[in-house]
């Protein structure tokens, strides 16, 4: 898709004339740091080319229009600015809504309405941040047509996080938010998530390249499975708390962990609290080997990581370990992972670049063999992050 595309769409709906504008915001993928964000942590990540696209036009009346075959509309759906408290949507539909919420509540006014059209090609279940994306891609058109100018991008992506705290259902969080908002291109996005903080590593290795591989398994409704780790960390912090002054999981580093993890007393908040802080402290050291353009030590460092995915935090599947596995064991491989929040989705690995052809046939062909399913595997070229575009 491109911004002549989501134009027509737009003229298509609701006709064409006017300032028409025309907005981008990519999914983000993590090449290392899952989960560790809302432990105050690190997240290493970079945009994808793929993302949200949308259309905005003024209104003189108050009206919203909203069409969105990626939401689910069935033509146009409409709402008054005036009595959002009573617009109640089903499932994706109420997000742009509750962006707008967002924007009032933090003081924001609007003299007018506004006809809008969105679409995507990212996934709801992608792995990617498809939430992430749209919520940018809302809160910058929003931004931009009513000359809120004021607002930075990191601004944009507090007022969504608070749309998602306070009137989502999703687990989006402000590491994702902010990979979509700010990314660079061919850069990836160091953040300290603590702070927040954030610096762009450039992501152009000589000799090697990242893959981005579909496993075609959805995550679905895996949100109280993430509540529910999100409250076992809040429990072994809790702990921790009684002998280290910390105020959250990343605070505390490995030799800590080990002199102090028998206070934890439970085998589960164990492996919980060692994947948050051992990952944190892999994020950190993967920085600077990559800066260091040590290609085999950043590559080692994922492998790691999709371990304590899988077997401390436990937010892996069968077919996503099937593709790590596979990658692994192809000459060439310096290290690979899965990538998200867990359960199906992506994984990214690390490869040289001539063995990049020979690897994609083979692994294509061993996971159908061994699955039954097709695996996607893509080139990862990181993107810029969300923009005005027409």
């Amino acid at each position: 898709m491109t911004g002549m595309d989501i134009l027509g769409i737009f003229n298509d709906v609701f006709g064409a004339g006017g300032e028409i504008g025309c907005f981008f915001a990519p999914g983000r993928v993590n090449l290392i740091g899952d989960h560790t964000d809302y432990c105050g942590g690190h997240v290493f990540s970079c945009a994808v080319p793929h993302g949200s696209y949308g259309a905005i036009r003024r209104r003189s009346d108050f009206q919203i229009r909203l069409a969105s075959k990626a939401l689910g509309t069935n033509g146009i759906v409409e709402a008054s600015l005036n009595a959002l408290d009573k617009t109640r949507m089903p499932s994706w539909l109420m997000l742009p809504f509750n962006i707008i919420r967002a924007f009032l509540a933090k003081g924001c006014r609007f003299s007018g309405g506004f006809d809008m059209v969105i679409e995507t090609d990212l996934g709801p279940d992608s792995g990617l941040s498809f939430t992430a994306s749209l919520d940018i891609l809302t809160a910058l058109m929003l931004r931009d047509t009513f000359g809120f100018d004021e607002l930075e991008m990191s601004d944009l992506a507090l007022i969504a996080l608070y749309s998602e705290e306070n009137f989502g259902r999703t687990m989006c969080s402000l590491a994702d938010l902010l990979a979509c908002g700010l990314a660079k291109k061919d850069c990836a996005i160091y953040l300290d998530s603590k702070k927040p903080h954030w610096e762009y590593v450039p992501l152009s290795l000589k000799d090697a390249k990242f893959l981005l591989i579909g496993s075609q398994i959805r995550p679905g409704n895996i949100r109280e499975i993430l509540l529910s780790r999100r409250k076992e960390c809040a429990r072994a912090l809790k702990k921790f708390q009684s002998v280290l002054h910390v105020t959250d999981l990343c605070d505390i580093n490995m030799d800590q962990f080990i002199s102090c993890k028998d206070v934890l007393m439970d085998e589960t908040l164990t492996k919980r609290a060692r994947h948050i802080i051992s990952e944190n402290q892999r994020t950190i050291r993967a920085h600077s080997v990559l800066i260091a353009g040590n290609i085999p030590a950043f590559g080692a460092l994922m492998t790691e990581s999709h371990r304590s995915m899988k077997d401390d935090y436990e937010v892996s599947c069968q077919e996503i370990d099937l593709l790590v596995d596979l990658a692994l064991a192809f000459p060439g491989v310096y290290g690979s992972r899965m990538t998200g929040k867990g359960f199906g989705g992506y994984t990214v690995t690390l490869i040289r670049s001539d063995a990049v052809e020979t690897f994609t046939q083979k692994i294509c062909a061993d996971y159908l063999r061994l699955s039954w399913l097709d695996a996607e595997v893509h080139v990862l070229s990181p993107g810029p992050g969300a923009s005005r575009i027409m």
